[in-house]
């Protein structure tokens, strides 16, 4: 998904949190605010790429200005607090997909709806996380290929996960928990983020919410919030290309993949922004499990 221009607000947006969080002084805020505007014009003339790709180069931009380069993480504590938000309620989550009537539907609405979790797009201050999970009976899909997503998970044999947002993390977690116990012959690779990037998760995060208990864990050279297969490693490429089933967590991951013609890759995410849902033809705030179509 090309960038639109209803994106530029949310990316002027994140430019200022960026600088909040990073105490930048007012200098190097309007250091990074002239490269965004500079950049941004300059991709309007150019060829059109991915959000996600426009927000790694700001990010990298801010490592450059804070002089950490590679070590810059402005988002750490709040992925951290995130991470612990959601494992304080791990047991309660496994509970409620436990007794539901459907659990392996229910593990895959908790892992649609903590997506929210998404600080690119939403305000940290604004998300509360239990009032979301208490609300999870009331969300409904906007796009729900539930049946096909079966039918691929009973030919599949090497399943390929790709994970977005720190705390959704663990919401991914109970997920594979669900999958794994109705198809105990799945392999489940879970892939990460090359290096901190906004509150995406990296195999910190990963290490840090016990993911490896579950699945395999991985880097996927990605270094922008998303999965851009032209800059992935190769060794992550070769495994995207045999896995039997995908599935793509979060919109970043749904922005940066959703033109690759593979009829074995799902989509499950939350619809966060307009530009999106007037893409996915859906409504704001909706959840979504889709399959890519073949085209």
């Amino acid at each position: 998904m090309d960038i639109f221009l209803n994106c530029y607000p949310c990316i002027v947006n994140m430019v200022l949190t960026i600088s909040d969080l990073s105490d930048f002084n007012e200098k190097q805020t309007q250091a990074l605010m002239d490269y965004t505007l500079d950049l941004l014009l300059e991709i309007g003339r150019t060829s059109p790429v991915p959000p996600p790709f426009v927000a790694k180069q700001i990010f990298q931009k801010a490592g450059v200005i804070s002089g950490l380069n590679d070590a810059y993480d402005p988002y750490r504590i709040l992925k951290q607090n995130a991470n612990d938000a959601v494992l304080a309620i791990y047991d309660d989550l496994k509970t409620k997909v436990a007794e539901s009537s459907s659990p392996l539907e229910m593990a895959i609405k908790l892992s649609a709806l903590g997506n929210i979790l998404d600080f690119a797009i939403i305000d940290h201050r604004t998300i509360d996380i239990l009032k979301e999970v208490d609300s999870a009976d009331d969300l409904l899909f906007e796009k729900y290929d539930y049946h096909a997503f079966l039918s691929a998970c009973s030919n599949a044999k090497n399943t390929l996960i790709l994970g977005d947002n720190a705390g959704e993390i663990v919401f991914d977690k109970i997920f594979i928990e669900t999958l794994k116990a109705h198809y105990p012959d799945m392999s489940i690779t879970y892939a990460v983020r090359h290096q901190p990037i906004i509150n995406d998760i990296t195999l910190k995060d990963a290490e840090d919410v016990g993911m490896s208990e579950v699945a395999n864990t991985i880097s996927s050279g990605s270094m922008c919030p998303g999965t851009y297969l032209r800059e992935t490693a190769q060794a992550f490429n070769d495994m995207f290309r045999k896995a039997d089933l995908i599935i793509s967590k979060g919109q970043g991951n749904y922005e940066t993949l959703n033109n690759e013609p593979r009829p074995n890759l799902f989509f499950i995410f939350r619809v966060k922004c307009k530009q999106v849902a007037q893409d996915m033809n859906a409504r704001l705030h909706s959840l979504i499990l889709w399959q890519n179509p073949d085209t």
